[in-house]
């Protein structure tokens, strides 16, 4: 990929540093962990900074910063899962990563994709997966014919595993 303009180090980090607020109150309503927040949300300020002049401003910084929270968060779900599967079998129930269970780690990985979808696409995600409501009464719900539904399922279901 071809690198943008050279940026001002100096002009950069005070923008990547004024991002950081807003991205820092995302991820802890995401996380539900201040600390967590925190930590991935330093760790993205400290990616933008080292993939700066990767940077080419074809999106806003703030939403490049976001995407690199993502792709942070995946790695961290993947190394959870390796390190989860080289455990032994007796330690299954124990599983953890730094304190926090392998599970709420792909929770905020799923959380995380789910911002590249519409918000109508992530509504019925919510409705179907999270909430449980059968296909009959999301099509009563939202107006629309039971196949319809399954097909924004199926595609919702295509698009979230594009982006793991």
């Amino acid at each position: 990929m071809p690198a943008g303009p050279e940026p001002d180090d100096g002009r950069f980090l005070a923008d990547a540093l004024s991002c950081v607020d807003r991205l820092c109150a995302w991820l802890k309503k995401e996380l539900l962990d201040e600390q967590a927040a925190e930590e991935l949300a330093q760790d993205t300020l400290a990616e933008a900074w080292l993939s700066r002049r990767s940077f080419r401003g074809a999106s806003s910084l703030s939403t490049w910063m976001h995407g690199i929270a993502r792709n942070l968060a995946r790695s961290r779900v993947r190394k959870a899962d390796a390190l989860c599967d080289s455990l032994p079998a007796d330690c299954a129930s124990d599983r953890a990563l730094h304190g926090r269970p392998d599970g709420e780690w792909r929770r905020l990985c799923v959380d995380l994709m789910l911002e590249g979808l519409s918000p109508a696409d992530r509504e019925l995600y919510r409705l179907f997966y999270r909430e449980r409501r059968p296909i009959s009464e999301l099509a009563k719900t939202l107006g629309q014919p039971e196949g319809t539904i399954k097909c924004r399922l199926f595609y919702i279901r295509r698009a979230l595993s594009r982006l793991a």
